[in-house]
């Protein structure tokens, strides 16, 4: 039996995963999970954030930087109408890759 999971991203980008019960690893699910609660997790206004929010996102990012076997895609954002910036990120978890300045 196929599942379909939809995401929709704050930047209006739809990503869908299909998967059947076995197609994929706990480790591929809990990442997709754990993605998924860093993005509400940081949806959290500033003022509402307590004590515990930075404990639980530390180890939301933890746990996906050493589980997610990253596969990092390098793309541009447009950042004014005639410039873009360079940005890396993981396809999989999401996660934006400071860039090394030379």
């Amino acid at each position: 039996m196929k599942k379909s999971i939809y995401i929709v991203y704050d930047c209006h980008i739809e990503y869908k995963y299909k998967f059947t019960k076995h197609s994929m690893s706990d480790t591929h699910l809990n990442i997709y999970y754990m993605t998924r609660a860093k993005m509400e997790i940081e949806k959290i206004p500033k003022d509402l954030q307590d004590e515990h929010y930075k404990v639980i996102h530390d180890i939301v990012i933890k746990y996906l930087h050493s589980k997610c076997n990253h596969n990092i895609i390098c793309d541009y954002i447009d950042t004014f109408p005639d410039k873009s910036n360079p940005i890396e990120y993981c396809s999989i978890c999401l996660e934006t890759i400071t860039p090394m300045k030379k």
